[in-house]
Order: C-alpha cells, then sequence, then structure tokens
C-alpha cells in the first residue's frame, strides 16, 4: 500500500523531502535549504516520513527500470546492426561484439583474463537475441 502523509509539513520540508525521494542526501539537502544536518535527519525520525520517502523512491526507481527495460531491445538491435554492417571498420565492428561479449560475462573490457568460451552456446545465445531483438529495416 502507497505511504500518505497526513501530518503537515513545513515550507523547509515540503522543499526538503523530494529532493531526499530523488536520493540526496541528508547533508546535500540541509545545504540546499540552508538549514542544519540536524534538522533533515530529525525528519528522517519520524517513520510516517521515512516510509513515504522509501514508498516514493521506490516508485521512481520502478519507472527508472521500466524505462531502460523498453530501451534494452532498440539497443540490442543497434549493436547488433554494427556488428553486421560491412560498411563500418572492422574496429567499430569489434567493439560492438566485444561489448555483447563483456554483458554476458565471457570477457572482460580491459582485462587480460580469458574466459572458456563455449562457442556453440555463444552462437545460440547470439541467434535468441537477434530474434528478440527482430528483423533489421
Amino acid at each position: 500500500m502507497e505511504a500518505e502523509l497526513l501530518i503537515p509539513m513545513s515550507v523547509k520540508q515540503q522543499e526538503g523531502i523530494p529532493l531526499l525521494i530523488q536520493g540526496y542526501t541528508q547533508s546535500e539537502v540541509a545545504r540546499r535549504l540552508d538549514i542544519s544536518q540536524s534538522a533533515v535527519c530529525q525528519w528522517m525520525k519520524r517513520p510516517d516520513l521515512r516510509e513515504f520517502i522509501e514508498d516514493q523512491r521506490a516508485h521512481l526507481l520502478e519507472g527508472g527500470q521500466l524505462a531502460l527495460d523498453l530501451l534494452a531491445q532498440p539497443a540490442i538491435a543497434t549493436i547488433r546492426d554494427v556488428m553486421l554492417d560491412e560498411s563500418q571498420s572492422g574496429a567499430t565492428r569489434l567493439k560492438a561484439a566485444a561489448m555483447v561479449l563483456d554483458r554476458v560475462g565471457l570477457v572482460s573490457q580491459g582485462s587480460n583474463e580469458r574466459t572458456e568460451i563455449d562457442l556453440p552456446e555463444l552462437a545460440e545465445w547470439m541467434a535468441e537475441v537477434m530474434a528478440q531483438a527482430g528483423p533489421k529495416e
């Protein structure tokens, strides 16, 4: 159930609570509002206020995660297109391939570690990714 604040708040609390929800630290909020950090700390001792802030942060994070999830498929398609576009330089195509391998944990960019790669498994995974990304337009 979504938390609601039914207790009146001061102007400073009305200005500071959205900042806390956005992830600003108590000291950052105090500095921005030109109040003491102990005042913000006192706000956070109120269970109703703490619950409200945590609930609102969760909603904010869920919305952000949804936005990222919606961008994942086009991003995969873009990387796939770059990898398969023969007009791209070899270095660009290699970088796109390295990004894919890095994201699936097969190699780590900037690392000298070598990882055993099961090529048939990699090919199967790439086919699944490409199928999810849809046909090239």
